[in-house]
């Protein structure tokens, strides 16, 4: 849609849903903005503020729909997960997303949108590299552009693969488990052939008031609350850009 009916749902803040316009992220804070645009989905604020059903009746429907088929999938890797690593009670970390698809949960599923651009910024990306902020991302997507890092420092292209949902772990998991499971540095550039990107992600994360303490009794990491852990992740990431 054009540009001028897009800013109807701009977002406010980072916490709320909405749209947020080419250049208003930088998840790199070491690169230029991001050469992306995205429409986020929360259940934090107003929802009928930013939904566009004056000008897409369907949308709303279609977003909740995948909403709750995102939080469905989520419940059941976070049980898988539990059970990997052997935590007496299987629904373990699901006690602590209790809220999620309301105010006190930070959650949220954006829809990705990397246009075609005629000029670009030196060392300006798609997405600069960065890893997640929350527990585990779900991503739906079927162009190229995603690229992931292995343990040697690799960057290897994460190709579509028709039917699957790529999985990510980010940095609170990460901690939560000691670095057992460790967050995945990942970024989206420019393919050789250029052609716009469309994805979606599903970031789920704990509840707000939720304490994160690492699940094998240690102190490797101290208890922080997760939303607080996420405040001090993706702030910075605004920062100093016109919102």
């Amino acid at each position: 849609m054009p540009e001028e009916i897009k800013a109807e749902y701009g977002s406010i803040n980072v916490y709320e849903g909405g749209y947020d316009h080419m250049g208003k992220e930088r998840c790199n804070i070491k690169r230029p903005t991001d050469l992306k645009q995205s429409f986020n989905y929360s259940t934090k604020g107003d929802i009928s503020r930013y939904l566009p059903d004056k000008h897409i009746p369907e949308f709303r429907a279609s977003t909740e729909s995948l909403w709750k088929y995102c939080v469905k999938i989520h419940e059941r890797l976070l049980i898988v997960i539990a059970r990997g690593l052997n935590l007496k009670d299987p629904e373990f970390f699901v006690k602590l997303y209790k809220d999620i698809g309301s105010e006190n949960n930070n959650s949220i599923l954006r829809s990705l949108y990397y246009p075609v651009v005629s000029t670009v910024e030196e060392r300006q990306l798609r997405c600069g590299e960065h890893t997640d902020y929350g527990g585990i991302t779900l991503l739906f997507q079927d162009s190229l552009g995603l690229e992931v890092r292995d343990a040697e420092g690799n960057w290897i292209s994460a190709d579509p693969v028709k039917g699957a949902i790529v999985l990510n772990i980010g940095d609170l998991l990460q901690r939560w488990t000691s670095d057992i499971l460790r967050a995945t540095p990942h970024r989206v550039v420019h393919p050789e052939s250029s052609k716009p990107r469309q994805s979606i992600a599903f970031f789920g994360r704990p509840d707000d008031e939720s304490v994160i303490e690492c699940v094998d009794g240690s102190d490797k990491y101290p208890p922080i609350k997760a939303g607080q852990f996420y405040s001090d992740r993706v702030l910075p990431t605004y920062s100093g850009n016109d919102q």
